[in-house]
């Protein structure tokens, strides 16, 4: 069968380039690349085997209190919020997170109406 096909410039060259790798003509390599892809949707896909997992008896390490497992992470969070209380404390005072260090906002100097109450104290 006898057809124009108009072939975006890069595959055209992939074409081109596979045909002198190959020895093979243009038309024919054009057709193989067709029947391939073609072939390909018909092929179902390879199926991958399940992942199993096989459970292990743990336990917790000697030390560790069950009842009260969440305590680290309140207290973790606890310290969070104090760090980040301090932070907005020191940023309404005109003062940096670290030291006497100025803030990095450059807004806050150009801002010289602007009141800000701390919810925190």
């Amino acid at each position: 069968m006898r057809t124009t096909l108009t072939l975006d410039d890069d595959l055209g060259q992939l074409l081109r380039d596979r045909s002198r790798l190959t020895g093979t003509s243009f038309r024919q390599v054009v057709n193989d690349a067709i029947r391939s892809g073609l072939q390909a949707d018909r092929q179902p896909p390879h199926a991958i085997p399940p992942f199993r997992v096989t459970p292990k008896a743990a336990g917790f390490r000697r030390g560790i209190d069950v009842l009260r497992l969440n305590q680290r992470n309140d207290d973790l969070e606890a310290e969070a919020f104090e760090l980040t209380a301090a932070t907005v404390r020191g940023a309404s005072a005109g003062v940096g997170a670290v030291g006497d260090r100025p803030p990095n906002d450059a807004d806050v100097g150009r801002l010289p109406g602007l009141r800000w109450t701390d919810p925190l104290r």
